[in-house]
């Protein structure tokens, strides 16, 4: 189940093993959660469910959580605790499972936790498919309406009112904003379904409807939902009273009056979506974070509805000349824009993904692997247009009437089509757990590699300088040809470590030998100890000896003591198989970065002020490759 409200810390402690039983279970999230829809089940190893009192509401706005008291004594034996909670700030579901142990006994394995989990966690979510698509249906919609709604005001009147021309034709821009408007409308009722599903655990219609009125009416997406709503019908009023005509109003008294409405709904729409995004949970709605995202969805808006609105536009405009004035006005708001977006977009992929290990091994680092791959074609189209398109659509061009809009719309199609998969992609990223959530989590600290024909996870318990527990699941990908495994070891190495005067031996490589946790669970080793002492940076590799395998297999964790708290800080250089990945990705940036000098020197004769566009991308393009180089070569750890 994905993890949005990330548990931070319990009590009792994951992998605890206590002496007196526990009065109760205690959770603390990274936000708040709704008590009414969040569940708490305490397991017995045979299955059977400890009795506990309802949820109630404890810690601090800064660290929320919910508790239940456990009624009768528990005895000797391990448990495990299995919760499932619903995020009063992004709406999303939140899930997991841990145990502890009273006296002597033994902790479940990894199969055994996740079996007993399921007994207690077989309700149903909206389907993830279903969830996407809604999401990416209103990112897309409300993207193309704001930013047309913009171009229009930016680009297309100024042009127009230049030209001479009698008007603007509205019939285009009408018809594409009532399909915005309707997909909108479309996308925001099933929100509230999948809310409510999501809610009730059930997609059952009974249920949901059973639900709706109270998400609606007492929870904080209700709220904005509620907002939202009040919004969207204004846009859609004030769509209609700029576009219901067979031309469109000029930027002067009634006309200007409803451009500034249209233009400031639609930034509050706008805002709804950064209200209910993972930006909200790093703050209220002035915060940065939040600021960031709104301001990253403005930007974005502005490019992929700005070209939605050129491609209209460029179909009636009546000369080559007002072609040219709508592309050079288009280009220099398209790469304010684009300014806009990478530095949004850093600071964003930043507060989310949080470190180089968070973009190679979590879901959410992948998704935005491929967003930047798509961002990244998107901008290719946009430098050929600029560079090549825009100077062929001189006035005294020969080919500026006929050859190049027909090759022109055909590539701002494309471009078009790469900003709809980004939207797509942003639309799965906003359901998937961000990678600052996952590598923060303080009870657990978890982790996998990929080498050598076996998956390898490494859990450490609790993430603190000083005694630990440790766990390492491996998992061949072909069984038959992997190997038994004989032994299984962890070694310690600091990387940068200050030891105090007198104890330098504390800073010495350690390693320790893990025993296999039981009979039922061949494939995970547990072991305890204090091996990493000082604050610093740390190797922790995982060392597996096969049977008839003459070379032991190895796999590094970079972590990070700081403050006695531990963090993973990426992939150390022994075993950094993606280090090269980076290197590579840092070298297209950085002819990038050289394609935007030399278009910068073309032109620094022309036009100013896009030569100094140029080399501000350009200094953009060799900050960040400059940067993965950097990482990739272990230069620098995140």
């Amino acid at each position: 189940m994905a993890a949005h409200a990330a548990l931070l810390r319990s009590d009792p402690e994951a992998g605890a093993s206590l002496v007196e039983p526990p009065t109760s279970i205690v959770l603390w999230f990274s936000e708040p959660v709704e008590l009414r829809y969040s569940t708490l089940t305490v397991l017995r190893q045979d299955g059977s469910v400890v009795p506990t009192g309802s949820l109630a509401s404890v810690g601090t706005p800064d660290e929320p959580g919910l508790t239940a008291e456990l009624r009768g004594n528990l005895a000797r034996g391990s448990y495990t605790v299995v919760y499932s909670v619903l995020s009063a700030v992004d709406g999303h579901v939140s899930g997991g499972f841990f145990s502890f142990t009273i006296g002597d006994a033994l902790m479940p394995s990894l199969e055994q936790e996740t079996a007993l989990a399921s007994l207690a966690s077989s309700s149903a979510v909206a389907p993830v498919a279903l969830s996407s698509g809604v999401r990416w249906m209103n990112l897309l919609a409300q993207g193309v309406l704001a930013g047309m709604l913009f171009f229009l005001v930016v680009v297309l009147l100024p042009v127009a009112g230049r030209s001479d021309a009698s008007g603007v034709p509205a019939r285009h821009f009408r018809r594409l904003a009532l399909i915005a408007v309707i997909l909108l409308l479309v996308g925001h009722l099933a929100s509230a379904v999948i809310q409510a599903m999501n809610a009730s655990r059930s997609t059952s219609p009974r249920d949901v409807i059973d639900v709706l009125p109270s998400i609606l009416g007492k929870t904080r997406f209700g709220g904005v939902w509620l907002a939202r709503g009040v919004l969207l019908e204004a846009w859609a009023v004030v769509a209609w009273a700029l576009l219901r005509g067979a031309r469109l109003p000029a930027w002067h008294g009634r006309g200007r009056l409803l451009w500034s409405i249209g233009l400031l709904v639609s930034a509050l729409v706008l805002l709804t979506t950064s209200l209910g995004s993972h930006a909200a949970t790093r703050g209220s709605a002035t915060s940065w974070p939040v600021l960031t995202d709104w301001l990253h969805l403005i930007v974005t808006s502005i490019w992929i509805g700005g070209l939605a609105g050129l491609l209209l536009a460029l179909e009636i405009a009546p000369t080559s000349d007002a072609r040219h004035g709508l592309v050079a006005r288009f280009s220099r708001l398209a790469l304010v824009a684009v300014l806009g977006i990478i530095a949004t977009g850093v600071v964003s992929a930043w507060v989310e993904a949080f470190s180089w290990d968070g973009l190679v091994s979590t879901d959410y680092g992948a998704w935005l692997i491929v967003k930047l791959v798509l961002v990244a074609g998107a901008l290719g189209f946009g430098g050929h247009h600029l560079l090549n398109v825009r100077p062929r659509l001189d006035v005294a061009s020969p080919d500026g009437e006929i050859g190049v809009p027909a090759r022109f719309r055909r590539t701002l199609r494309l471009e078009l089509l790469l900003l709809t998969g980004v939207v797509l992609v942003t639309g799965v990223l906003t359901g998937t757990p961000p990678a600052r959530d996952l590598l923060q989590r303080v009870d657990i600290l978890g982790s996998t590699r990929l080498t050598g024909g076996a998956s390898i996870t490494l859990r450490v318990s609790p993430p603190e300088v000083g005694a630990n527990q440790y766990s390492v699941i491996v998992a061949p990908s072909d069984p038959d040809t992997f190997g038994e495994v004989q032994r299984v070891y962890l070694r310690f190495t600091p990387l940068a470590v200050d030891p105090p005067a007198g104890a330098e031996e504390l800073a010495g490589s350690q390693r320790i030998q893990l025993r296999q946790a039981g009979p039922a669970d061949a494939s995970t080793f547990i072991g305890s100890g204090s091996f990493i002492t000082l604050d610093g940076d740390w190797d922790a590799t995982v060392v597996i000896r096969r049977a008839g395998v003459a070379q032991d297999l190895e796999a590094s964790f970079g972590i990070t003591a700081r403050d006695g708290k531990l963090l993973w800080t990426g992939i150390p250089e022994p075993v950094a198989s993606r280090s090269n990945a980076a290197i590579a990705l840092g070298g297209v940036w950085l002819a990038a970065a050289a394609i935007l000098v030399v278009g910068a020197w073309r032109f620094r004769r022309q036009r100013l002020s896009l030569t100094y566009g140029l080399i501000g991308l350009a200094a953009v393009a060799i900050v960040l490759g400059s940067f993965l180089i950097a990482l990739g070569s272990g230069l620098i750890a995140t």
